[in-house]
C-alpha cells in the first residue's frame, strides 16, 4: 500500500497540516469570539476574518511565483514559526485594532506555508488510489481544522498563557517533524496513485460552483454567525467551541466515505444531496432553540463542506491534461471563499448580532447553484464533457 514511502515523509503529510490548521485556526478563533464578547457589531467583527483570509490568499500566490524545491524545506519552517509568534501578540495585546493587524500577518505565514508544502510533498502519495490520498489529505487538515477552532473557543476565558504555550507546542512538534524529514531518504520513485475516472471539465465546473456556495456559506456562518447565535442564546463559550466541533469534523470523519464511493463520483448526485442536507441545515439553525438540535443543524452544514471539498479536489487532480491549472484554480477559489464568507455574512447582518438576512442569503446562494448543476446535467446529457 505504502509503495516505499519514507515514515518520516509521511509523518510530515499527516500531522504537518493538522498543526498547521489547529495554529491557524486557533488563535484566531480565539481573537474572533474576544470580538463578539466585548460587544463588537458583525461588521466590525466580520473584519479580522476577512482580513487574515485576504493575507493568506495573497502571500499564497506570490509564494506560488518564486518558492522552488530547494527553498521549499526552510520556507516551511520558517513560516510556521513566523504564524505562531505573530499569532502570540494577539495574546499580549488583546485590543481590536491590534487584532486587525495580527490576522493578516497570520494569514501571510500560512499563505507561504502551504504553497512550498505542497511543493515539498508531491511526490508523496502513499495509496494505490486517488480518492484515498484525497482522503488522506482531507483528514489531515480537517482535524486540525476541528481542534483548532474548538480549542480557541472552550479556552477563551482561561490565562493565554494555556492557548500560548499549545501554539508553541504545537509548533515545536512541527520544527522536529521538519527536522526529521529533512533527514529522511529519497523516494524510491515518483507516486502516481490512479483515478476512478479521468474528470471532464463539465464535473470539475459542477464542483467548483458546489463548492463556492458551500465554502461561503460555511466561512460566514463559522467565522461570524455561529459566535452571535450561540451568544443570543445564552450558551457558554465551552457550548460555542463544541458547535464549531460539530461544524468541521464531518471533514475528517467523513472522508473515508467519500473514498469508498468514489467509482460512483462521476455523477453529481451525492454533491448535490449533501448539499440539501446543508440547506435543511441552515434553514433550520436561527429557527431552533435548543442546543441539541443546533449541534444537529451544523452537522448537516459540515457534510455538506466535506462532500463538496471532496468532489472538487478529486476532480482537480484527476484531470488528466491540465491538473496544475485546475489545482491552481481550486486554491483560487477556495482563498476568494474565505475572504467573501466572513464579508458577506458581516454585511448583511451589520449591526444585528442575530438576523434573518445571512441565512437567507445562503439558502438561496446554495439552492441556485444546486439548480444549475442539476441543469447543466440533464442539458449535457451523461457523456458530453
Amino acid at each position: 500500500m505504502w509503495r516505499g514511502v519514507s515514515l518520516r515523509k509521511l509523518a510530515l503529510l499527516l500531522i504537518g497540516p493538522l498543526i498547521v490548521e489547529a495554529v491557524s485556526t486557533l488563535i484566531p478563533m480565539w481573537m474572533l469570539m474576544q470580538t463578539v464578547a466585548t460587544g463588537y457589531e458583525p461588521r466590525a467583527q466580520m473584519l479580522i476574518a476577512s482580513l487574515g483570509a485576504a493575507g493568506y490568499a495573497t502571500s499564497a500566490f506570490i509564494a506560488g511565483k518564486w518558492v522552488t524545491p530547494a527553498t521549499a524545506p526552510r520556507l516551511m519552517l520558517a513560516s510556521i514559526v513566523l504564524a505562531v509568534c505573530s499569532g502570540l501578540l494577539a495574546f499580549a495585546f488583546p485590543m481590536y485594532g491590534a487584532f486587525l493587524v495580527i490576522a493578516p500577518m497570520m494569514g501571510a505565514c500560512i499563505g507561504h506555508y502551504y504553497v512550498p508544502f505542497q511543493i515539498n510533498m508531491a511526490h508523496v502519495k502513499p495509496f494505490h488510489t486517488l480518492a484515498w490520498s484525497v482522503a488522506l489529505y482531507n483528514m489531515a487538515w480537517g482535524s486540525g481544522a476541528s481542534l483548532g477552532p474548538f480549542m480557541g473557543t472552550w479556552f477563551r476565558e482561561q490565562p493565554v498563557l494555556l492557548l500560548g504555550s499549545i501554539a508553541a507546542g504545537l509548533m515545536l512538534v512541527h520544527t522536529l517533524l521538519c527536522i526529521l524529514e529533512r533527514a529522511a531518504p529519497a523516494p524510491i520513485a515518483p507516486m502516481h496513485p490512479t483515478p476512478a475516472f479521468t474528470s471532464t471539465a463539465r464535473q470539475r465546473l459542477n464542483a467548483w460552483l458546489c463548492f463556492f456556495a458551500v465554502n461561503i456559506s460555511i466561512r460566514g456562518l463559522y467565522s461570524t454567525l455561529w459566535p452571535y447565535l450561540a451568544k443570543s442564546h445564552g450558551w457558554s463559550d465551552q457550548r460555542t467551541a463544541i458547535g464549531l466541533l460539530a461544524m468541521w469534523a464531518p471533514v475528517p470523519l467523513a472522508a473515508p466515505l467519500w473514498a469508498k464511493l468514489r467509482h460512483r463520483l462521476h455523477e453529481p448526485w451525492i454533491m448535490l444531496a449533501s448539499m440539501m442536507l446543508g440547506v435543511s441545515g441552515f434553514v433550520a439553525l436561527p429557527l431552533v432553540d435548543t442546543f441539541g438540535w443546533a449541534i444537529a443543524c451544523l452537522v448537516l452544514v459540515g457534510v455538506a463542506e466535506s462532500c463538496t471539498v471532496f468532489h472538487m479536489v478529486f476532480y482537480a487532480n484527476a484531470d488528466a491534461s491540465t491538473q496544475i491549472r485546475s489545482v491552481g484554480i481550486s486554491e483560487t477559489l477556495a482563498g476568494c471563499c474565505f475572504v467573501l464568507g466572513p464579508t458577506t455574512a458581516g454585511l448583511l447582518a451589520w449591526d444585528a448580532t442575530v438576523s434573518w438576512r445571512p441565512y437567507a442569503f445562503c439558502v438561496t446562494l446554495l439552492c441556485v447553484m444546486m439548480l444549475t448543476v442539476a441543469l447543466r446535467r440533464i442539458k449535457l446529457g451523461p457523456n458530453r464533457g
